[in-house]
C-alpha cells in the first residue's frame, strides 16, 4: 500500500542528489529541533524536581503549607498534594 510510495521516493532521490541533499538537511534540521527541545524539557523537569525537593524537605521541618505556598507560588493544595504523595502529610 505505502510501499509503492516509498519505492517512488526512494527512485527519485536516486536519481536527483539533489534531492538528498535536501533531505540530509531536513532530517540535519529535525534532529536539532528535537535536541533543543528535549534540553528544554530536561531543564523543566530538573527544576521541577528541585523544587520539589525544596517543598518536601520545608514541609519536613515543619513550615506550614500556606507558607511554603506563597514562597513558591503554588496553591496550598497542591503543596499538601505533594506532602500527602511523599507521606509527610
Amino acid at each position: 500500500m505505502h510501499f509503492e510510495a516509498l519505492r517512488e521516493t526512494v527512485q527519485r532521490y536516486k536519481e536527483n542528489p539533489e534531492e538528498v541533499s535536501n533531505m540530509c538537511k531536513e532530517i540535519e534540521d529535525w534532529l536539532k529541533d528535537e535536541r533543543i527541545e528535549g534540553r528544554a524539557e530536561g531543564r523543566v523537569e530538573g527544576r521541577t524536581e528541585g523544587e520539589n525537593k525544596t517543598i518536601l524537605a520545608m514541609l519536613k521541618h515543619g513550615m506550614p503549607a500556606e507558607t511554603i505556598a506563597q514562597i513558591v507560588g503554588w496553591t496550598n493544595e497542591k503543596v499538601r498534594e505533594l506532602g500527602r504523595l511523599n507521606g509527610i502529610l
